[in-house]
């Protein structure tokens, strides 16, 4: 009894055993910062212009329905673009060639003219006198003016001639200049420009010439012309792309520039 006795005693002055750390404290969580939410435009961007489908039909009264492309890219009173199109065309073809010229800066209107009685199933057209074309034109303008209210400016307006509409657009570019002081001549208009024709037309009002050719020869003869009416007062320049007596595609490509260059002095463009 005295041995376990003993034994407890040198047990207990072995000093006492080793103490457990208390367990680490739990982790503290920190409230996150929200980030600064990104500054906004109290002004939303424009939305993106929107393209026509294809070209319109517009109702002249009067005459036969035209085709138009109203402007897409600006906004109150736009000028008028004028496209005469050529013998047994479509009115719908030339308005479609230059809507990416224009590029929505302005009206395009283009008259229908009258049938061609050889082909009444082809849907084909031509022009009679200009008398005839002037009026139509006229009518299209007040029913434009009348679809787009306050969106038509009262001109002058920038006229256009493929091949026949060229043949006509010509004499009332030198009988009016002041009245077609920007004109586009597509594979024809080429005669009548001598120096006394150069000289009515600068002197006149008239301004600039844009010459688009398809064959050498039309690009050859608009070189001519362009020095004439240079010597004249006037200016001019001739766009070319190797596709014949047409309008489309690569000359349309090669025309673009020349339009800004015959517009780019007009504020309304």
């Amino acid at each position: 009894m005295r041995t376990t006795a003993l034994a407890l005693l040198a047990a207990a002055c072995t000093g006492p055993t080793q103490a457990q750390e208390p367990p680490d404290p739990a982790p503290r969580l920190e409230r996150a910062t929200p980030a600064a939410a990104p500054l906004v435009s109290a002004t939303p961007a424009p939305p993106a212009p929107v393209e026509p489908a294809g070209t319109v039909p517009l109702d002249v009264p009067g005459f036969r329905p035209a085709e138009h492309l109203a402007p897409y890219r600006t906004s109150g009173a736009r000028p008028v673009v004028v496209v005469l199109h050529g013998n047994f065309d479509r009115p719908e073809w030339d308005c479609a060639a230059w809507d990416p010229i224009v590029e929505g800066r302005a009206f395009i209107l283009c008259p229908r003219g009258i049938p061609r009685t050889d082909a009444p199933g082809l849907d084909r057209w031509h022009y009679g006198a200009r008398s005839s074309i002037l009026r139509e034109v006229a009518a299209g303008r007040a029913a434009l003016a009348a679809r787009y209210p306050g969106r038509v400016d009262g001109g002058p307006d920038v006229w256009v001639g493929f091949s026949l509409g060229a043949f006509h657009l010509a004499p009332l570019a030198r009988s009016s200049p002041d009245r077609y002081p920007r004109i586009v001549l597509v594979e024809g208009g080429l005669d009548g420009w001598d120096r006394r024709g150069a000289a009515t037309f600068a002197t006149r009002g008239g301004r600039k010439i844009a010459f688009a050719c398809g064959r050498p020869g039309c690009r050859e003869r608009a070189r001519r012309l362009t020095s004439v009416l240079q010597a004249a007062g006037a200016d001019a320049r001739v766009a070319f792309a190797a596709i014949g007596h047409n309008f489309y595609g690569p000359l349309v490509t090669e025309t673009r520039p020349v339009f800004d260059w015959l517009v780019e002095d007009d504020q309304r463009f």
